[in-house]
């Protein structure tokens, strides 16, 4: 007991207590700036006025001041009791702190890697329910792609490239240490909807940072689930001061849909010409109208064919009687596509509390959020809490605990709204009076078996389902985080620290019969419920040496696991009480399922050190050793340990060397990473199911089967990724001018996928490790301000991204992978494909033009023109598919980038991003069907003398039309054509190998009708890949546009507040630069996974116009 006793007076006669005050050049207090006893993690922060106080172990230590933007000062104490410290405002940014992997902060000066690190409040700005998107344009590197969703839909974001063969390439997003849900979302050219993912119930307004960590180096330490990147976001803490801090903010948008693809409004309904040989002179440039029993003119049904077609008469105004019967004047609808939006609407209420004193800390913001979205019945509400509190028991621990809740309802996601302007709604279609006229008196749609008026009004179906339908979601998203930091000594401390998060969705739908009396009906009730968990034990040591050689190293052991567990339950034949929605309900026995599934769990040893030199100099070296279940076979064999090592450098050449006064600050920087990746849950142990019952004497016996009809493999390997970075960083003439520039290339091996196999072998594929895929590219980042003077500056930022992909190599026999759709089928016919040699993400199809080719001449003209065959019951010729595989596009972006551009003038700021994406194709539905049925504008060309079609009289029967169009190519072998004479006698010509032109110099064909052409080389069964199907993709766009005007001091305290600032801003404000013809918007991309570059229903151009007012009191 004495010599404890005696031990504890030591330690006690060993310390010694400072106090002083830290203030900036001005001599305001600074609150929350950071002293730290060098070489330990004994520190505290300044309260609100800059006074501290801190008891460190020896009088002869030395401290470390330092706060985000002011130079870092080193003050030895020298036994004195009271330092105060004035500091000064970095020109160069040297104090500059980022986040890092598993939550670390580093200073920037120090890391080896690229790292982009935006602020909190401005993804606030931006006013999106999805983080991502708000990320648009603020990291080189960082291509994001929004969906076609409404306003909760999923976003696909991409970094660096895709580096695995899997339809999920995109990064973690990690919240104070938790792992988000960041799943593909979005359905397929078959239809499906985007309810979005676990992001968008997150809250920009709780974020103090957010840093996009690229390459494999930045992330090695998250192991497994970091192989394609990570956005790592810091939530705020509160802040010593001696009142209650309150934040409030509003801010308010409206969405406005002002614009659309660009319809022809010059024909209306009507069968293609040449295809209802039932209509007078079915290539006649004036067609007629259809005519009903007494002989007037009629609207087509919506249960004729030929009703969205627009081949039919001009709207002129002529008078017509519509689906109901009444004389309407048949006009064009040049907005109806726009009609069918409504305008939408935007609110966002946060409310932040926060303070503490030199102790403790806290800080609670509530939130409230709303958005009416554009189509109809879209909405989007979130309520939100967050809460984080700290204490400092002393010298020996910390703590901080943190809860975020947030509960959320997406409603009725959008539906492919604008692809029903392409069917069946035609150009006259008024959107705005049949909107309205969908269901009969009954309550169902019309239908004709009851004689109801308004039967042949086409689509009643649509807004009956869009008004009388609901489909919604509530979420649930709960994290709990805690940490324990215990200070052993002033060089080694231990930290516990740990997260739960939980994620409820409870989905209905809730669809009324259309039928007689709504008859008919669906109910559909489902849970879903994804758990996770992680306990992280930390060992940091510290140790600085008077040789200038500073070391840190720390060891960690993770338990990470993650599950998900989902039951539903739906109706079967329609409901017995219409529009009454429950499971009792149904008219059959009810269908139900249930699952428990996903379970993964990851236990991991790593650890890092860094080494420093004079703080000019740094080291970092990590290594982590994951063992996933995922890849645990059942007897408990299999490769399911696997290391991975990284190792940075950078070096300060402007603190070794002496610069000239306006080179501020120059690193040079270069990494190399080594990182794994495991497999999905169960996937190398497929067990059984239960799929039906079998008939016995006994009754019936649960019958079981493969769970899917793959060959397992035993040995199959984690994924690895092996990657190089090298950098530099540079500013000049006080910081208004800096670049930074990042070469890297990363090769990702041993992909896990299912090849097929050959069907009479019983299994569709086999598991197998195979592949290298190699993204290589450049990043850079300028940032200037070009003017300076007084109180004006002129900023202008630049990012710019190039990326290369190259798939190296497959598997044995294997030169190609379909990562998504299909090169011979669908609506395109066109497959995205990874091939052996050529890019990720190539674009193939069978239906390409087929090309001339004489074998025996190599130098003949005609070689690589596309063929024509003669269709003699139309009279013209059209392009012929090759059948032949063949490479037609690239989904990848020759290169991306941003610019940020504005200027501060006194208390205002204003600035402009622009996103900007040059090439790489996409595949459109919308610019197919549209232009095979005459709707697009593009459709005009040729259809007439007066948009290009030239005037003739055909020997055939005489009649002159004004349609005429001679296409490139070449008729194809034995093509035969029958062609009358000047005495009207049928004659046949070959022709095979001759030019259109040639054949119609020559009498021998009649050209090609302008309209017929277009609805031929587009349609299902016979189109072709042109420059309506197959579309460079590329744009500048305004993505955002704000005024911000700071309220001066005086007149905050004159109010009672401590800060103010007014905001006006607009979001998706148009685009300076697209090459999607026929006004397509460049977004509109069904589905984030990433092979995705196909559209199949456009999304309307919709701009956001709104003001925000932030008070502080």
């Amino acid at each position: 007991m004495l010599t404890l006793c005696l031990a504890f007076s030591v330690s006690a006669m060993a310390q010694f207590t400072v106090t002083g005050k830290v203030t900036d050049s001005d001599g305001m207090g600074i609150p929350g700036a950071s002293i730290l006893e060098k070489g330990t993690t004994n520190g505290t922060i300044t309260s609100v006025d800059g006074d501290y106080t801190l008891r460190i172990s020896s009088a002869n230590a030395t401290l470390v001041f330092s706060f985000v933007g002011m130079e870092t000062q080193e003050v030895a104490v020298a036994g004195r009791p009271s330092i105060d410290v004035t500091l000064k405002t970095s020109a160069i940014g040297l104090g500059e702190v980022v986040v890092t992997a598993m939550g670390v902060t580093k200073e920037a000066k120090k890391l080896g890697y690229a790292v982009t690190q935006v602020d909190g409040e401005k993804l606030a700005e931006s006013t999106v329910v999805n983080p991502v998107n708000a990320l648009q344009g603020r990291a080189a590197g960082v291509e994001i792609a929004p969906s076609e969703g409404g306003a909760f839909s999923g976003s696909k974001i991409t970094i660096r490239g895709n580096s695995t063969l899997k339809g999920n390439n995109m990064p973690i997003f990690v919240v104070d240490g938790v792992i988000m849900d960041n799943n593909t979302s979005g359905g397929s050219q078959w239809g499906g909807v985007d309810w979005g993912n676990e992001l968008k119930n997150l809250n920009a307004d709780e974020f103090e940072s957010v840093s996009v960590l690229k390459g494999a180096a930045a992330t090695a330490l998250y192991g497994s689930r970091a192989l394609n990147g990570a956005i790592v976001i810091t939530t705020k803490k509160g802040k010593a001061r001696k009142d209650l801090g309150i934040k409030i903010s509003q801010r308010f948008n409206v969405k406005s849909v002002y614009d659309g693809p660009a319809f022809q409004n010059v024909y209306g309904e009507g069968p293609m010409p040449g295809y209802d040989t039932s209509m007078p002179d079915v290539f006649a440039p004036q067609r007629d109208f259809v005519k009903n029993a007494q002989g007037e003119n009629i609207l087509l049904g919506y249960y004729d064919g030929w009703a969205p077609y627009s081949y039919g008469h001009k709207m002129d105004g002529s008078q017509v009687r519509d689906w109901e019967g009444n004389w309407i004047s048949y006009d064009p609808q040049p907005n109806n596509a726009i009609d069918a939006y409504e305008t939408g609407y935007q609110s966002n209420t946060n409310v932040t509390l926060d303070g503490g004193g030199d102790n403790s800390t806290f800080i609670i913001s509530l939130s409230h959020f709303g958005e009416k979205g554009t189509y109809p019945g879209n909405n989007f509400t979130r309520e939100s809490v967050y809460s984080k509190v700290t204490r400092d028991f002393g010298n020996f621990l910390t703590t901080e605990l943190g809860i975020s809740y947030a509960n959320s309802a997406p409603k009725n996601p959008p539906q492919d709204l604008l692809k029903y302007f392409l069917d069946p709604w035609p150009r006259n279609y008024n959107t705005s009076y049949w909107r309205t006229r969908y269901k009969a008196a009954h309550g169902g749609i019309p239908q004709s078996n009851y004689n109801d008026p308004g039967v042949n009004i086409p689509g009643a179906n649509i807004w009956f389902s869009i008004y009388e339908n609901s489909y919604t979601q509530i979420e649930e998203s709960l994290r709990l985080t805690g940490k324990m930091t215990f200070k052993i000594t002033p060089w080694f401390n231990a930290v516990l620290d740990g997260y739960v998060n939980n994620y409820y969705i409870k989905s209905e739908t809730k669809e009324l019969g259309n039928g007689y009396r709504n008859a008919g009906g669906y109910y559909s009730l489902g849970h879903t419920r994804k758990q996770q968990y992680d306990g992280k034990l930390w060992l940091n040591f510290f140790k600085n040496f008077d040789n200038g050689l500073d070391v840190t190293f720390s060891t960690v052991a993770e338990h990470w696991e993650s599950g998900d567990s989902y039951t539903s339950a739906w109706t079967s034949g329609g409901l017995i009480v219409p529009g009454q929605y429950s499971l009792s309900n149904s008219k059959n026995e009810p269908g139900q399922s249930a699952s428990i599934s996903n379970t993964r769990i990851l236990q991991s040893l790593m650890f890092f050190s860094d080494i420093s030199w004079k703080d000019q100099l740094f080291l970092s070296i990590t290594g982590r050793n994951d063992w996933s279940s995922t890849l645990t076979y059942a007897n408990g064999s299999g490769n399911f340990s696997y290391f991975y090592p990284s190792v940075s450098l950078s070096w300060l050449f402007t603190e070794t060397f002496e610069m000239p006064e306006w080179f501020d600050y120059g690193k040079v920087r270069a990494s190399w990473a080594h990182v794994g990746n495991d497999y999905a849950p169960y996937a190398i142990n497929p067990g059984f199911s239960r799929t039906g019952t079998v008939q016995s004497y006994n009754g019936d016996l649960p019958r079981y089967s493969f769970k899917n009809e793959q060959m397992p493999n035993l040995n199959i390997r984690p994924e690895d990724k092996k990657s190089i970075e090298v950098g530099f960083e540079t500013k000049f003439f006080k910081n208004r001018l800096g670049l930074d520039f990042a070469y890297y290339k990363d090769n990702t091996y041993n992909q896990i996928l299912g090849i097929p196999e050959n069907y009479y072998t019983g299994v569709s594929s086999q598991l197998i490790n195979a592949g290298n895929i190699q993204n290589q590219g450049i990043e850079i980042m300028l940032n200037t301000v070009p003017v300076k003077v007084n109180n004006f500056s002129w900023f202008f930022n630049v990012n710019f991204a190039r990326n290369r992909n190259t798939i190296i190599d497959l598997y044995e026999g294997i030169t190609e992978y379909n990562l998504y759709e299909s090169w011979n089928y669908g609506n395109t016919r066109i497959g995205t494909l990874a091939i052996v040699g050529g890019n990720w993400g190539e674009l193939y199809s069978d239906s390409a033009p087929a090309k001339w080719n004489n074998t025996d001449d190599p130098n003949d003209p005609r070689n690589g023109q596309p063929i024509l065959r003669w269709n003699a019951s139309q009279r013209g010729g059209y392009y012929i598919r090759s059948n032949v595989k063949e490479k037609v596009g690239d989904m990848n972006a020759d290169f991306t980038g941003s610019v940020l551009t504005g200027f501060e003038w006194k208390n205002f700021r204003f600035e402009t991003l622009f996103d900007v994406k040059i090439g790489g194709d996409i595949s459109t539905y919308t610019g197919r069907y549209g232009v095979a049925y005459g709707l697009l504008e593009s459709t005009l060309d040729n259809r007439d003398k007066e948009h290009g079609g030239f005037e003739w009289t055909t020997n055939w029967n005489g009649k002159t039309y004004d349609d005429g169009f001679l296409p490139e190519g070449i008729f194809e072998k034995g093509t035969k054509v029958q062609m009358k004479d000047a005495n009207g006698n049928i004659v046949t010509n070959d022709i095979s190998g001759m030019t259109y032109q040639e054949a119609y110099s020559k009498g021998l064909v009649d050209p090609a009708h302008g309209a017929w052409w277009h609805f031929k080389n587009n349609s299902w069964g016979g189109g072709v890949i042109n420059e309506h199907v197959l579309q460079e993709n590329s744009y500048i766009g305004i993505r955002q546009m704000s005024l911000t005007y700071r309220v001066p001091q005086k007149f905050c305290s004159k109010l009672k507040l401590t800060g103010a600032d007014v905001s006006l801003f607009g979001r998706d404000l148009g685009f300076v630069y697209k090459t999607l013809e026929n006004n397509l918007h460049p977004f509109s991309v069904r589905s984030n996974e990433a092979g995705s570059a196909h559209e199949w229903n456009q999304i309307p151009y919709t701009r956001t116009l709104g003001f925000s007012v932030n008070l502080s009191l």
